[in-house]
């Protein structure tokens, strides 16, 4: 598993057809992603992470990754987003907008600090969240389409968590 969304992220999937992937190659789905930020509406989320905190929120797009790289270039969902940890990240993109958009590039470049310091006005956690969990339910109303690594398997409600160390892989 690398990563599990919805909102925007199962649009984007749907929209990057062959003929774009053939063009474009991995670029397919960002262009993609631009085209629905405009169809995709806000949906209320319910989530509930680790079992104890429950956030309530409306947003475009909730990503659960296990790894930070999103396959074009060398942009990652977040720098301290780490495979080996044991831990799922959670993303909450709040608004479907071209500030929110280039809030989550300058957070998936590593930016955001910078840019906090040089702009205290500029703070992408008013628009994307970042929670590093173990379990998280995700409820959304309404009910939206779920993506697992580019496949749309199924729809919310969904339960997702880690199972530390259950993959042995031999190279």
């Amino acid at each position: 598993l690398l990563r599990i969304g919805c909102g925007i992220e199962v649009g984007a999937v749907q929209e990057a057809t062959r003929e774009l992937k053939d063009q474009f190659g991995k670029w397919a789905y960002v262009f993609a992603g631009i085209r629905m930020l405009q169809e995709t509406p806000e949906a209320r989320y319910r989530i509930v992470i680790n079992e104890k905190e429950t956030i309530y929120a409306s947003g475009v797009a909730c990503v659960v990754a296990n790894a930070g790289t999103v396959g074009v270039g060398r942009l990652t969902l977040a720098p301290s987003v780490d495979v080996d940890d044991g831990k799922l990240d959670l993303f909450l993109l709040k608004k479907a907008n071209i500030e929110g958009m280039f809030q989550l590039a300058s957070k998936m470049m590593g930016l955001e600090r910078l840019r906090k310091e040089e702009n205290p006005a500029v703070d992408a956690s008013q628009l994307v969240t970042h929670y590093s969990v173990e379990t998280v339910e995700i409820e959304t109303d309404p009910i939206l389409d779920i993506q697992v690594d580019g496949d749309i398997i199924g729809k919310t409600p969904q339960l997702i968590r880690t199972l530390p160390q259950a993959l042995r892989v031999v190279v």
